[in-house]
This record gives C-alpha cells, sequence and structure tokens, in this order.
C-alpha cells in the first residue's frame, strides 16, 4: 500500500509540472482575454455614465453578454454593442 501512495505522489507531481509548462505560455493569452473583458466593461461603465449625463438614455447595461462580447472583441466589440443598440 505504501508503494502505491508513493507512485501516486509521483504521478501528480509529474502531471503538476507538465500542467505548469504546457500552462505557462497559454496564462499570457488567458491573461490578456481577462484584462479586455475587465477594460471592455469599465468602458461600457464610463460611456453609459457621459451618455446619461447628456441626457441620454443608456441603452447597453452590464451583463454577461455584454462582458463576454468585450473579452472576445475588444474595443471594436463595444463599439459594436452601442452601434447594435443606436441602430
Amino acid at each position: 500500500m505504501k508503494d502505491l501512495s508513493a507512485y501516486l505522489t509521483i504521478a501528480g507531481v509529474c502531471l503538476l509540472v507538465l500542467g505548469i509548462v504546457f500552462f505557462k505560455n497559454k496564462m499570457d493569452v488567458l491573461l490578456r482575454f481577462l484584462l479586455r473583458g475587465a477594460f471592455g466593461t469599465v468602458l461600457i461603465y464610463i460611456i453609459n455614465q457621459v451618455l446619461a449625463y447628456l441626457g441620454m438614455q443608456v441603452p447597453v447595461g452590464i451583463n454577461p453578454v455584454t462582458v463576454l462580447t468585450s473579452m472576445i472583441l475588444g474595443i471594436p466589440g463595444v463599439c459594436a454593442l452601442y452601434i447594435i443598440a443606436f441602430v
């Protein structure tokens, strides 16, 4: 039984090291994806505040669909949301 747990521990550590090596390059992509979503959400909030200050109706809300759109498409996606909302 001790041998089995030792083998499982060694296999777990090897899988952890392989996972770290594999995801090292992928983390950059994931970080950019998350930052683009955060920046897009802040941009939607700022545009909504400016439009409300100007007395215009705020057509784009912050919800999972708009956040995902800004994550995938970035600033052009946020622009597309407002174009779709105003047309």
